[in-house]
Order: C-alpha cells, then structure tokens, then sequence
C-alpha cells in the first residue's frame, strides 16, 4: 500500500486466478470477485455460480531471478548489473541492527551506491517522491529494496516513477497513469 492524504491505495494486484470461471459478489470489497468451478467452493454443489464470466486467454512473462539460502547477499554484486549506479532503499534502520545493510555494502563495496533511508510502513507518497527526485538528480539506474514488504512496495512505486512520462506519478496508483507507463528502472530485492 502507497499512503498519501491519509487514504491507502494498492500499488498493484495481480490475483492468482487458476479456477475456470469467476463471478462478482457483494462481498466486504468494491469490486470483489468470488471464484468458483463445479467441484470447489462454498457447498460444493457441482453447480457453477448463475452469473460467469469465462476467464480471459493471456500470457505473463516475468524474467525474475530467486537466489535464496544462506550466504546469497554476497551474490549481489554478480545480479546487479555491472556499470549500474545502485540507489539502496530501506526503512527504518533494523537492517543496520540485524547486519544486513553491512552484508549489503559490503557486497557492493566496489559500486557507487546512493543510500535512502526511511521508507516508513504503508510508505507516503511524499517519502517516495524525495526518493524518486534523488534517483532523477543522482541518474541512479538501478534499485535495490532492503527489507519487508512496504520498502518493497515502496521501491515498486519509485521504480516507475522516476521514468513516469505522464503528469502526476500519483497517477500511476490511483488513475489510468499505470497505462501510461512505458519503462520502470530494474530493481532487485533482499527480503529481510
């Protein structure tokens, strides 16, 4: 979630959908869809739901890489591109209590590395902005997000924004600016 103005909004929901059809309900969410097929869900009935949609054809390529296990922080200077200007995101310090941003620095000891601290839970949007305006002046190329969920999320949003060719990057989360976008700076993560 990316706050601004004291209202949450999500950055971006892509739902696991594996079930064949889908139909909206009144559930607890604007907008909430309930899935069913004749075997599972509520009662399993063998019955589908009286209003179906058929779940649309698609492809979805995600290039991603996963390096997970002991001693992988020090693979990060082999990912990360090797010209690449790095801009390290983080919260509210427990990497530096934890030693995960010395493990980091120290993999990237030979990179010029931009350091923004601060990414608070649920991010503001004004925290993100002064990331996203350091990136434009420092023409970071490449992010690097550092901890949970929110510097994550947060480093998504800074991911876009900094190459976002529309007028408002608030655009991107609450109005059509997410098909504005056209490019996003590459970004990796270690999940703390």
């Amino acid at each position: 979630y990316i706050a601004k103005r004291g209202t949450f909004h999500t950055l971006m929901a892509i739902p696991a959908v594996q079930w064949g059809v889908c139909r909206v309900t009144g559930a607890s969410a604007p907008g909430a869809v309930a899935c069913a097929t004749p075997d599972i869900g509520p009662g399993a009935s063998g019955a589908l739901p009286q209003e179906t949609f058929p779940m649309l054809n698609f492809e979805f390529y995600n290039p991603t890489r996963i390096v997970f296990g002991s001693g992988s922080i020090p693979k990060l200077n082999k990912l990360i591109p090797k010209k690449a200007k790095v801009m390290l995101l983080y919260g509210g310090g427990s990497i530096m209590k934890n030693g995960v941003y010395d493990q980091v620095i120290a993999a990237l000891k030979k990179r010029e590395v931009v350091e923004f601290g601060g990414v608070e839970p649920n991010p503001d949007y004004d925290t993100l902005m002064k990331a996203v305006k350091q990136v434009k002046k420092k023409q970071v190329d490449y992010l690097l997000a550092v901890g949970g969920g929110s510097v994550i999320d947060g480093t998504k949003f800074v991911s876009v924004a900094a190459a976002y060719q529309g007028d408002d990057p608030w655009e991107i989360i609450v109005g059509d600016g997410i098909n504005k976008v056209k490019k996003a700076i590459p970004l990796g993560t270690v999940l703390t």
